[in-house]
């Protein structure tokens, strides 16, 4: 005889079908909640993305070429010169106290400033990138200026070239006294050599004649011979 399979249905009574049902709900329910607390601490755990920073305040300053500074600097929150920053964005509290000075400013995506015949009192918002940034008065640009760098900037341009040697351009000795010939040799940067006496048509202690030619450019310190006239 063939035994049919039977269904759990056909066991069960539907009070113990829908216990079941319940039980399996209940288990579905604990591990979507064990999931969404996983998922939720992961979420938590996970850094922020960075927020970008807030502007950077500085302060600007012009007034007259006699005061600190030349009268003219940039300083940060701290009251500190700014001599370095890093790039970004900041913002310049601007303070112009004259009417015969202005502050410009200079650089690399920069180019504001004050006007020379008014006093302003307001703010600049600034993106510095790398470089070199230059501030000054457009009335007194050599005396009332400053600078600073911003990041990687460019390194400075290398020293001029050390000066030549200074040469000793002989001067003209002969018809002066002994004395009159050594400084006239000590302002030439030459020096004096051997100095004899002689017979010549010149008065005596004149210098008749001397071991180089007058304009000859010679290394500095040469030493240059002289002869004294005795007279006839």
């Amino acid at each position: 005889m063939v035994t049919r399979p039977c269904s759990l249905g056909r066991w069960l009574s539907y009070r113990e079908r829908r216990s079941v049902v319940i039980s399996v709900l209940h288990r579905l329910l604990i591990l979507l909640a064990v999931a969404s607390s996983a998922v939720a601490a992961a979420i938590f755990l996970l850094p922020s993305a960075a927020s970008p920073a807030a502007n950077t305040k500085l302060f600007a300053y012009v007034s007259e070429p006699n005061e600190p500074y030349n009268g003219i600097w940039l300083k940060d929150a701290n009251g500190a010169l700014v001599t370095h920053l890093d790039p970004g964005t900041y913002e310049i509290a601007v303070d112009d106290w004259s009417a015969g000075s202005s502050f410009h400013l200079m650089g690399p995506g920069v180019d504001i400033k004050t006007g020379i015949d008014e006093i302003v009192h307001t703010t600049w918002t600034v993106t510095f990138t790398d470089g070199t940034y230059r501030y000054f008065c457009d009335f007194f640009p050599t005396v009332m200026h400053g600078s600073f760098t911003v990041g990687n900037a460019p390194p400075p341009p290398p020293p001029p070239p050390p000066p030549p040697p200074a040469k000793c351009v002989v001067p003209k000795v002969v018809g002066k006294s002994l004395a009159k010939a050594k400084s006239r040799l000590s302002t030439a940067h030459c020096r004096t050599g051997a100095v004899r006496q002689g017979q010549s048509r010149l008065r005596p202690g004149i210098v008749y004649w001397q071991s180089r030619k007058p304009g000859a450019r010679v290394p500095r310190g040469t030493k240059i011979g002289m002869r004294v006239s005795l007279g006839r």
